[in-house]
């Protein structure tokens, strides 16, 4: 409801970086860590070839920090923002990086 109220992820998106930058809690909280507040998003393929990204609000746990181009072409995850402000956050709140969790 939160995105919609504010119109478009580029709000959204400015509102998590005001939060970054001057978090409203001491320390991560699981209830923190279970809220689905972090904006994310997915990649499809369009009609004509383009991508598409198509934008959520997800848990930390759920949202992946892509720090590998080539595993991020490969598996279909969450997104995380790519801005490093935004990616230092949601690594503190639980969010993984892609490279992390692929076993190889």
């Amino acid at each position: 409801k939160m995105l919609q109220k504010l119109g478009s992820e580029k709000k959204y998106k400015a509102l998590l970086r005001r939060i970054a930058a001057n978090p409203p809690f001491r320390r991560v909280t699981p209830n923190i860590q279970n809220s689905a507040f972090l904006l994310a998003y997915s990649i499809v393929d369009g009609e004509k070839g383009e991508e598409k990204r198509t934008y959520k609000l997800a848990k930390a746990s759920d949202v992946y920090i892509i720090d590998n181009s080539f595993y991020g072409r490969v598996f279909p995850v969450l997104r995380a923002p790519e801005e490093s402000d935004l990616e230092n956050f949601y690594h503190t709140l639980g969010s993984s990086y892609l490279s992390k969790r692929v076993d190889r």
